[in-house]
C-alpha cells in the first residue's frame, strides 16, 4: 500500500505531466537527427498547446498555426476541427493545458528553476498578448496572406524547428531569423528570473483558452471560510495573481501550485459538470 501511495504521489507532481506530454507530442525522435518534418496522418490533428508543426519531432499540429493557415487560405472554409479543439478544450478545462501539457511552458518552467529570484512583469506588458492574438493571429494573416505570428513572433517555433532545421539544411539566414533567435534568447534569459514571461505577455493560445476559465467544467475554487489570505498562493503563482480575489482569472494556468502550499486547504479543483468534486494536488508522500 505504501508503494502504491508513493507511486501516486510521484505521478501527481506536475512536472512529470509536462515531461510526459512534451515527449508524446514530439515522439518522432528520429526527426531531430534527420532534420525532417514528420508528415504522418496524426499531423492533421492539433492539440491545445503551443508546439510547432515544423518541429522535426512533432506528430501533431499547433492550433495557432492551423488557425492562421485557415484564415490565410479561407477558400478552404472554416475548420470545425480547429474550432472544436480550441472550444472543446476551453470548455473542458480552460488554461489547464498551459500548466500541464504545453512543451514551451515546460521549457520556461525548467529555466526558472535555475534561479530563486522572481521579478514581477510590468503590468501593461500583460496586455500584449491581446495584441498578439487579435492582430498577429486573427487580423493580419488573411490580409497579408501569411501566418504572421508563426513567422515573426513564435519562440516555440524558433526553439523546436528553426534551430534544428537550420542545422541540417542550407537555409539562407536573414534579418527575420536573427530577430526570432534574439526574441527566443530574450525570453529564455527572462525565464530564469521571471515566471513564464512568454505566457504572461505574448502567448495568444493562453489568452484564448483563458477566456473559457470562468465557464469551463474544471474550475478553481477558493473556500473563503478557510482562506486566511496569507499570500503563499501568490508567492508560487506563475501568473502573478491573487487567486482568492479571482479564482478563475483568464491569467490562471491552473498549475495547482497554489493548492499544494495552501496551509488551510482552502484552494481546490472543482468539477462543475456532475456533483462538484474537489481534488487535492499534494506532491508530498503520505503514509
Amino acid at each position: 500500500m505504501k508503494v502504491v501511495k508513493k507511486i501516486w504521489a510521484f505521478l501527481k507532481i506536475r512536472i512529470w505531466h509536462q515531461i510526459l506530454f512534451a515527449f508524446l507530442i514530439n515522439i518522432n525522435l528520429k526527426g531531430f537527427f534527420e532534420g525532417k518534418i514528420f508528415q504522418g496522418a496524426s499531423k492533421k490533428v492539433c492539440l491545445p498547446v503551443l508546439n510547432c508543426y515544423s518541429c522535426p519531432g512533432a506528430v501533431t499540429s499547433c492550433p495557432i498555426g492551423s488557425l492562421q493557415y485557415m484564415l490565410t487560405y479561407y477558400k478552404y472554409h472554416f475548420s470545425l476541427l480547429i474550432a472544436g479543439v480550441l472550444g472543446g478544450s476551453g470548455i473542458l478545462a480552460g488554461r489547464w493545458f498551459c500548466g500541464h501539457m504545453c512543451p514551451f511552458g515546460l521549457y520556461q518552467d525548467l529555466l526558472k528553476k535555475l534561479s530563486k529570484k522572481n521579478f514581477e512583469i510590468w503590468k501593461p506588458l500583460r496586455y500584449l498578448k491581446y495584441v498578439t492574438l487579435f492582430l498577429f493571429v486573427l487580423i493580419l494573416p488573411p490580409l497579408v496572406k501569411h501566418p504572421t505570428f508563426c513567422s515573426y513572433i513564435c519562440p516555440a517555433g524558433t526553439l523546436e524547428a528553426g534551430l534544428t532545421l537550420v542545422w541540417f539544411n542550407n537555409f539562407t539566414l536573414g534579418f527575420l531569423y536573427v530577430w526570432k533567435v534574439f526574441l527566443l534568447f530574450t525570453l529564455s534569459v527572462g525565464s530564469v528570473f521571471i515566471e513564464r514571461p512568454f505566457c504572461n505577455t505574448l502567448c495568444p493560445l493562453g489568452i484564448l483558452l483563458g477566456f473559457f476559465n470562468k465557464i469551463s467544467i474544471l474550475k478553481m475554487n477558493v473556500d473563503m471560510n478557510k482562506c486566511i489570505k496569507c499570500n503563499k498562493c501568490h508567492a508560487v503563482c506563475p501568473s502573478d495573481i491573487y487567486i482568492y480575489e479571482n479564482s478563475n482569472s483568464v491569467e490562471c494556468v491552473r498549475c495547482g501550485d497554489c493548492i499544494n502550499v495552501c496551509p488551510t486547504n482552502a484552494i481546490t479543483f472543482e468539477n462543475t459538470l456532475f456533483n462538484p468534486s474537489e481534488v487535492k494536488l499534494d506532491a508530498k508522500i503520505k503514509d
